[in-house]
């Protein structure tokens, strides 16, 4: 069952150089009552796909280290939260008394209407549930995130975003089973949720992707589980690059002119006139307005 919930990644991980004490914490599924508890209490349906996981195993935690000569470093950490602990860490109204704000809360520093015109972002008031899925090593958090939630009303609409020590969100995945799959894939690597944000991860941890996951780094930031950009899916980010001018060769330099060729470049017919000083001065000036707009950043 477990070989089968982590996709092989426990054998897998065991015949990498280095890896040591891979331990996973086997759990029960969770109690259909708690199930619906948390559902009663958070007003919220939870998606099919994270209920059917919580009904095979009720939360998750997987670990693995590194032994290099004498000293073991803990690397890799994988986890889901319980579905007692899917706390909630945002969503709520502000209280008011006497016109004033009671305490200083999330939705104090929220994103507006005009920062946020599609309406796709998470919100730390009212208009979101927000609870939190995976603490992240105290580097962030992902949350599972009901939008367009009101009073009342049970939340459906919900999705999976990263929030970073910076209170920024970052889309990742629309389902459970894909956030599941990239997570298995990235081994639980330090900062691996930092791969789909404008911020990346640090050179250091780079080092442990090159060592244990090198296809992730240039592959999964990019591309989530069904082919398609995670980036693009909600946007949330700002570090497209142009791959044609990150490939783009160095420019040939143009040949000198030579006897039978004028300063603007163009050959002279056999048997033509010679320009005179004023055509040859007037020629020189319009080649290199031309070349000066060649090499302006608008042309590449």
């Amino acid at each position: 069952m477990v070989e089968r919930l982590t996709l092989g990644v426990v054998q897998s991980l065991g015949k990498r150089q280095g890896v040591c004490d891979v331990v996973i914490d086997q759990r029960g599924p969770a109690d259909m009552a708690a199930i619906n508890n948390w559902e009663t209490t958070h007003c919220c349906t939870l998606p099919a796909d994270i209920k059917q996981f919580y009904l095979t195993s009720n939360g998750f935690l997987l670990t693995w280290k590194v032994k290099i000569k004498d000293d073991v470093i803990p690397v890799g950490r994988m986890e889901i939260n319980a579905v007692t602990r899917l706390d909630k860490i945002a969503g709520y109204a502000c209280n008011a008394k006497d016109g004033k704000l009671g305490s200083y809360s999330l939705s104090e520093i929220d994103i507006s209407a005009d920062e946020d015109p599609s309406g796709i972002y998470p919100h730390f008031d009212s208009r979101s549930r927000v609870f939190e899925l995976d603490p992240c090593n105290n580097l962030g958090k992902m949350c599972l995130v009901f939008h367009n939630t009101k009073q009342g009303v049970p939340g459906k609409e919900a999705d999976y975003w990263f929030l970073d020590k910076a209170l920024r969100w970052h889309f990742l995945t629309a389902d459970f089973s894909s956030y599941f799959r990239i997570m298995i894939s990235n081994l639980g690597l330090p900062q691996w949720h930092y791969l789909y944000t404008d911020v990346g991860i640090s050179p250091a941890v780079q080092q442990w992707y090159s060592l244990y996951a090198p296809l992730s780094v240039e592959s999964d930031a990019n591309t989530d589980s069904s082919g398609s950009s995670s980036i693009n899916a909600a946007e949330p980010v700002a570090n497209h690059v142009d791959i044609n001018r990150v490939f783009k060769g160095k420019e040939k330099k143009k040949p000198l002119p030579n006897a039978s060729t004028n300063q603007a470049g163009y050959r002279r017919k056999a048997g033509s006139p010679q320009p005179n000083k004023a055509q040859q001065a007037l020629r020189g000036s319009a080649s290199a307005a031309l070349m000066k707009s060649a090499t302006s950043p608008f042309y590449r």
